[in-house]
């Protein structure tokens, strides 16, 4: 018995050798930083030269006309991105009581900053069905116009064409840009986009007319695919490796069978042998202690809403024990492991963005299992 004691101390001292598994989840809490759009449309003239105020006409002149646009944006937050534009249009008007037509060949550049109200109000949910945004910006316009009469087409007046301040002698003038949209994934990184928007002209002469309300306008129409693509700046993404217990095995030593002796007498049989009972010692499974500062890996910001365990943990094929919720903020997070040091959380974080793609995930300080901001000195 001395022998097997010495024997279990041995192994549980080995038991303080610790094998490291790689935990792994991903649950964005923001969509990637950049994203590049193309989308193509109608455009619609509003000014002088219309037979009706705001619906176009669609016979002897159709004034529903196309455009085309790309555009480049950034976010600035969950809900601020600020977008690029570059456009191509063909605007058209008719006004038969005075027998005039114009058509005008525009080519635009905006900068404009969009909104997201939902997410402002209720936090960035990649599940969501749909987004609605906002946008209003400023940019220029470089244009030709042609004013000519409806029945005979005769030209009556131009503008730019060699004549303006723009490129190659086009007509030069300011836009402002509003208008509203609606974003509907198709995915983690596509997503397809209806957006209408109102232009307005920093002059009223685009139709080559000067008269009734002094600014000219056109409203587009467009539907597009837009491309996400990038790392957030805000979130490092960070793993972390939490330990499992290794089942230490404790050999255990057969008790030498003693051999009683057995003694024949006439018509008497011999006594059974006794075995001694062996009782068996049960393997120690030992668990490591949390410790006092750790660093843990936030995997979701879910804002006030929480989320269910088991459908985070099923999702991205965890064990929803290795996934620990906590509030930050008033904010609901989720975090993965415990580590003394940074270092050991980085091996975590550069496995789990090579083989199971998490972008979004970053290293976070706890104290007494509670989030800070800051690792204490």
């Amino acid at each position: 018995m001395k022998r097997l004691s010495v024997i279990s101390i041995v192994a549980l001292l080995l038991a303080t050798t610790q094998l490291f598994a790689q935990k792994s989840i991903h649950y964005p809490d923001s969509e990637p930083p950049w994203t590049i759009s193309a989308a193509g449309g109608t455009s619609i003239f509003l000014g002088d030269v219309k037979q009706n105020k705001i619906m176009p006409t669609f016979f002897n002149k159709n004034e529903l006309r196309f455009v085309a646009a790309l555009g480049v944006e950034h976010s600035l937050s969950n809900s601020f991105r600020l977008r690029g534009r570059a456009a191509y249009s063909h605007v058209i008007g008719t006004h038969r009581p005075t027998n005039r037509y114009f058509q005008s060949f525009v080519y635009e550049g905006n900068l404009s900053v969009m909104f997201y109200p939902i997410n402002a109000i209720w936090g960035y949910d990649p599940d969501r069905v749909a987004n609605i945004y906002l946008l209003a910006g400023i940019g220029i316009v470089n244009y030709n116009s042609t004013l000519y009469t409806l029945d005979l087409l005769q030209t009556l007046g131009t503008r730019g064409y060699g004549n303006g301040k723009g490129i190659s002698g086009m007509t030069l003038d300011g836009v402002a840009v509003g208008g509203l949209g609606l974003d509907v994934p198709l995915g983690s990184l596509v997503s397809l986009r209806f957006e209408m928007t109102n232009h307005m002209i920093s002059s009223d002469e685009m139709d080559v007319v000067v008269s009734g309300f002094k600014y000219d306008a056109y409203n587009q129409f467009t539907v597009g695919l837009a491309f996400h693509f990038g790392s957030s700046k805000k979130s490092k993404a960070v793993i972390y490796e939490e330990a499992e217990p290794v089942e230490i095995i404790i050999p255990r030593e057969e008790p030498e069978q003693i051999e009683e002796p057995v003694i024949i007498i006439e018509e008497v049989k011999p006594e059974p042998e006794i075995i001694p009972e062996i009782i068996e010692e049960k393997p120690v499974i030992t668990t490591p202690e949390r410790p006092e500062r750790e660093y843990r890996v936030q995997i979701l910001n879910n804002g006030r809403k929480t989320i269910d365990l088991n459908q985070l943990a099923n999702r991205y094929r965890l064990n929803v024990h290795d996934i620990e919720a906590s509030i930050y903020n008033g904010q609901n997070i989720y975090t993965c492991g415990g580590f003394v040091t940074y270092e050991e959380a980085v091996v975590l974080r550069d496995k789990l963005k090579s083989v199971h793609g998490i972008h979004d995930a970053f290293i976070v300080p706890f104290v007494k299992g509670q989030r800070v901001a800051k690792m204490p000195q």
